[in-house]
């Protein structure tokens, strides 16, 4: 498209707000119905890739064959704030006392392997992006316990301000789809807080 972007990594509670506001002009990565609920932002009808959710440990002795069993094992365990597939999930299976929520990927892999939680309840897309970060470059021990429902599509919002990039955008995403371009790119470590052109 020929557009500068710059791309920064916040908090998903937060980057709603900006992005709700007009503060910052979209977000990547959102949920189909994501639409429904924030009238100010426009959905880019090409999603940008799919993520699968589960269930990640470091402890390699830990086993589940479904979700519906983690109610009967005593673990303790985490989700990202604002990622609602897990918290609805896993809030009505665990006690308050053995379930809670972080921030940041970052933040949940660091109580993961410090042994402050059994799991840790995340997409694949963000762990894996995670576990690519300088901090975890020699960790071994993350590993998906349990992946869980159906792939979800994941598609760029944009401020209603640029609306009119919708459409050119979803075209440049289906092309870049199609020349294997994307999936490149989804194979490279994502180097955050840097220009990048698209």
């Amino acid at each position: 498209l020929g557009v500068a972007l710059e791309v920064t990594l916040l908090p998903t509670a937060r980057m709603t707000a900006m992005a709700d506001s007009g503060e910052v002009d979209g977000q990547f990565v959102r949920v189909f119905a994501y639409a429904d609920a924030h009238p100010e932002q426009v959905r880019v009808e090409e999603p940008i890739y799919q993520v699968v959710f589960g269930l990640w440990v470091s402890n390699p002795a830990l086993n589940l064959s479904r979700l519906e069993d983690l109610a009967a094992t005593g673990w303790r365990g985490i989700y990202r704030r604002g990622v609602e597939q897990c918290k609805n999930d896993l809030s009505g299976m665990l006690p308050g006392d053995r379930l809670s929520s972080v921030s940041t990927p970052e933040l949940g892999l660091r109580m993961l392997l410090a042994g402050r939680v059994d799991f840790y309840c995340e997409s694949d897309a963000a762990v894996l992006n995670a576990l690519y970060l300088p901090e975890f470059k020699n960790v071994t021990s993350v590993q998906p316990l349990l992946m869980y429902g159906d792939p979800i599509a994941l598609h760029p919002y944009l401020h209603k301000k640029h609306a009119e990039l919708a459409g050119r955008m979803a075209a440049v995403l289906k092309q870049m789809k199609a020349d294997g371009l994307l999936e490149r790119f989804r194979r490279v470590p994502i180097i955050l807080d840097h220009l990048a052109r698209v």
